[in-house]
């Protein structure tokens, strides 16, 4: 056998949110813009330009001058543990739609055993056991 066949030695596979979390599957979070952040110490709750993909039942072409399909949407976490929070603080960019942006989710991927992390321009937050719902509320403007 060699070191690759004996599963101690490989390299944990990391779950992906889209498949952790099935309200997730078919967003692509790294590109959907953050419009505002609701923190609670039980939930926080990003409203998001979310991008849809192809896959999404709501997927719809791209509008003229955009790379992807955008919904507005709330992406809701809650757990039964406090919530650890460390925004950044910084002032939201204006973007072409004169609407705040906060920047992305540049990552959303396990941080222990029960924990995941969500990291941007906005800061960071830490979750324990999250439970996890997108709830689209309309196309952008």
């Amino acid at each position: 056998m060699t070191s690759t066949d004996n599963p101690e030695d490989q390299e944990p596979v990391t779950p992906h949110y889209y498949a952790a979390f099935p309200s997730l599957r078919d967003v692509y979070l790294e590109d959907s813009w953050v419009l505002s952040i609701f923190p609670a110490e039980h939930d926080v709750t990003f409203r998001i330009e979310a991008v849809l993909t192809a896959e999404h039942p709501n997927h719809q072409p791209p509008k003229p001058g955009e790379q992807y399909c955008y919904a507005l949407a709330d992406l809701q976490i809650r757990s039964t543990a406090p919530i650890d929070y460390q925004l950044s603080g910084a002032r939201p960019a204006v973007n072409l739609s004169a609407t705040p942006d906060l920047g992305n989710i540049d990552t959303f991927q396990p941080a222990g055993p029960s924990s995941w992390e969500l990291r941007g321009e906005w800061g960071a937050i830490t979750v324990q056991h999250p439970q996890v719902d997108l709830a689209l509320s309309g196309p952008t403007p």
